[in-house]
């Protein structure tokens, strides 16, 4: 799956430097739900949605705000994993209140 990830990394970037924002953002959001699902480096995952986020803005494309929705489900997902449940609840954080959950159950 590592391979497939990095040739997903490899297409969006030929995407990109083309100009085409649109399949470059399809391909950077490919490759961090095969980071989220296949690897254990989250922070891989947040940066692709990132990338995938900047090439939709590009376009101005309101899929941007899923892909940081996406970025911050992975980020707040690894937090939990390091903060203990005293300190922090993410079913119970503020901040999820503000923005669509859904995107956070995949």
């Amino acid at each position: 799956m590592r391979d497939r990830f990095w040739d997903l990394i490899n297409r969006g970037r030929e995407f990109e430097d083309s100009k085409n924002f649109e399949e470059a953002g399809n391909v950077y959001h490919d490759a961090a739900k095969v980071a989220e699902v296949y690897t254990d480096e989250p922070e891989e995952a947040f940066n692709r949605y990132n990338q995938s986020a900047k090439c939709f803005l590009n376009i101005k494309s309101n899929r941007a705000f899923t892909c940081y929705q996406k970025a911050v489900c992975v980020y707040l997902r690894n937090v939990s994993w390091v903060v203990t449940k005293r300190v922090i609840s993410i079913e119970k954080s503020n901040f999820l209140c503000y923005m669509d959950t859904s995107v956070c159950k995949n």
